[in-house]
C-alpha cells in the first residue's frame, strides 16, 4: 500500500554569456519548493542562488529561503556537498532545500563537464564510451564506478 510520494525534478538551461541555470524542484503532499542555481561555466562557480516555497507544512518554513544566497561563490569540486550542507545549516535551515541544492550541484557538475568542453550533452553522448571517459576523467575521476581511477588506468592508460 502506497502511503506517500515525493517527486524531485531538475532541468539545466544555458543562459548564454558562459552561464547555466539549474532548477531543482520537490513536490509532495506537504511541499512545493524550487532551488535555482546559476553557474559560471569556466569558473565552475555558483554566481546566483535563490529558492521559492509555494507550499510548506509550517508558516515558518519560508524563513529558511534567506540562506540560499550563502551558496554564491561555491565552486563545483570535491567537498562541495559538505560545504552546501554547512552553509544551509541543518538546525536553522530546511533539509529539503539542502537536498535540492545538492541535487542541483550534482547535476551541474555533469553539465559543466560537457559545457567546459564546448559541447552540449547530446554531442557528448555521441562520443564513444572511451572518449567520454577520457574527457570526463579530469572532472569526474573517482566520483563513481565508471570513473574509478583504478578501472580507468586499465582501460585508458
Amino acid at each position: 500500500m502506497e502511503i506517500y510520494q515525493r517527486n524531485i525534478n531538475s532541468i539545466v538551461r544555458r543562459l548564454g554569456k558562459g552561464r547555466i541555470l539549474v532548477e531543482a524542484s520537490l513536490l509532495d503532499l506537504d511541499h512545493s519548493a524550487r532551488v535555482f542555481l546559476t553557474f559560471d561555466i569556466q569558473e565552475r562557480r555558483v554566481v546566483e542562488a535563490r529558492a521559492e516555497m509555494l507550499k510548506t507544512p509550517f508558516g515558518i518554513c519560508p524563513e529558511t529561503l534567506e540562506q540560499l544566497p550563502s551558496l554564491v561563490g561555491l565552486v563545483v569540486e570535491r567537498g562541495v556537498v559538505k560545504k552546501v550542507a554547512g552553509r544551509l545549516r541543518r538546525e536553522t535551515g530546511c533539509v529539503h532545500l539542502v537536498e535540492l541544492a545538492v541535487h542541483a550541484i550534482r547535476l551541474a557538475s555533469a553539465a559543466l563537464v560537457a559545457e567546459s568542453l564546448g559541447m552540449d550533452s547530446r554531442d557528448f553522448a555521441k562520443l564513444s564510451e572511451e572518449e567520454r571517459l577520457r574527457l570526463g576523467r579530469p572532472y569526474l575521476g573517482n566520483t563513481c564506478y565508471a570513473y574509478n581511477e583504478e578501472r580507468l588506468k586499465e582501460i585508458l592508460d
